[in-house]
């Protein structure tokens, strides 16, 4: 234990010396935080939008009312012609387009469909498909309330007329927030990221300076030497975690509905997985230089894979083989139940054991392959 300690120690003092690295540790956490926070949304407001208004009476307007009111839309020109729309969209000056009919408001005084024409920009899928499911939400509103006033005037109970009714709740996050569901998430990318590179040049940054040799011919044990190389950083990468938790709850106001030192615990057997990860790329590459291109392609493979940005059950099966290593998609699991759903230990331990698993193989595959190089 004293030689382990002796190598953190040494550790500690070429991190200190190194001016650049104490800002990385930080500052670049909470950078990237709040670069993830507030771009990876899928949230929109005031999307832009450009109406015909072909009826002009009081039942458009109410209507045009609706869609401004909402927060979701901001209309940005009144139309007086079909190219006048195309134009808006082609021109990408509003993201869809709203044509309403001259005969709107006989058709709704004589309860007959009415059909409103919706124009999309369609060049991103993923944004269509949010302003499209807005668009329809604010359309059933309206439609309600036409259909509560039609039934006053005729004195006829709704419930005549719908038998089935949903009581609608949404548990973990009733607000429908994104920043809920993606805050947490990047807890886990940053962390994979920052770790994974930041152990991923210990060992080579002392191959290439020529004191990985002086080291070997010391006492010091090579399996000691790997793990006084792992703990300085596994320690970084709890103040990382302090950093952006507090960031997370007090600036994004992320619910913590679990228990924080549940997620600490299991935090710092994430870190063992990162940074041994990080520990058999430094282990295995020889220059800083490949292990920092190494670790930035494991890093993209995990990302894409971990669950993070798109839902493992529609990937593709041997995607989901590959996805069911990863660390990072067990951890963002984790992350989530504990601050949306107060997830406990008995809850989360299909996914403790593959992640601490994980941990354990990659140092010990960094040992035997570091013994290996070594002599």
């Amino acid at each position: 234990m004293r030689r382990i300690l002796e190598v953190m120690r040494k550790e500690f003092l070429q991190i200190r010396r190194d001016k650049r690295f104490l800002p990385m540790i930080l500052i670049s956490p909470l950078i990237q935080l709040f670069f993830f926070g507030y771009a990876a949304t899928s949230d929109l407001k005031n999307v832009r939008i450009v109406v015909w208004d072909q009826s002009n009476t009081a039942e458009s307007r109410r209507l045009i009312d609706r869609f401004t009111h909402s927060g979701y839309f901001t209309v940005v020109e009144y139309a007086a012609s079909e190219a006048d729309l195309a134009c808006a969209i082609d021109t990408s000056r509003a993201g869809a387009a709203i044509r309403i009919p001259p005969d709107l408001s006989r058709r709704i005084a004589h309860a007959e469909p009415s059909p409103v024409q919706i124009l999309l920009d369609g060049t991103n899928a993923s944004t269509a498909t949010i302003v499209h499911g807005y668009i329809q939400k604010i359309i059933f509103e309206a439609n309600a309330e036409t259909l509560k006033e039609r039934l006053a005037k005729a004195r006829i109970p709704r419930a005549t007329l719908e038998p089935v009714l949903t009581d609608e709740r949404i548990w973990y996050n009733p607000e429908l927030r994104s920043v809920n569901f993606m805050v947490p998430g990047t807890v886990c990318l940053i962390l994979l990221i920052l770790t994974t590179m930041y152990t991923a040049t210990a060992v080579v940054r002392e191959r290439e300076r020529g004191t990985l040799d002086q080291l070997v011919v010391t006492p010091i044990q090579k399996h000691e030497l790997l793990v006084g190389k792992v703990i300085p950083y596994c320690l970084i990468g709890m103040v990382d975690v302090v950093l952006i938790i507090c960031a997370a709850m007090f600036w994004f106001r992320v619910p913590m509905q679990g228990s924080i030192p549940l997620l600490f615990a299991l935090a710092a057997i994430f870190l063992l997985s990162t940074t041994g990860l990080g520990l058999f790329v430094s282990a295995t590459a020889t220059t800083q230089q490949q292990a920092m291109i190494v670790c930035m392609f494991i890093n993209n493979v995990m990302i894409l894979l971990s669950g993070f940005l798109f839902p493992i059950d529609n990937m593709p099966i041997g995607a989901q083989y590959v996805a069911a290593v990863i660390p990072v998609r067990y951890f963002l699991e984790i992350v989530r139940g504990i601050f949306l759903k107060g997830a406990g230990l008995e809850i989360l331990w299909p996914s403790i054991w593959p992640m601490a698993l994980f941990g354990v193989a990659m140092i010990t595959l960094s040992v035997i392959r570091f013994q290996k190089r070594v002599g």
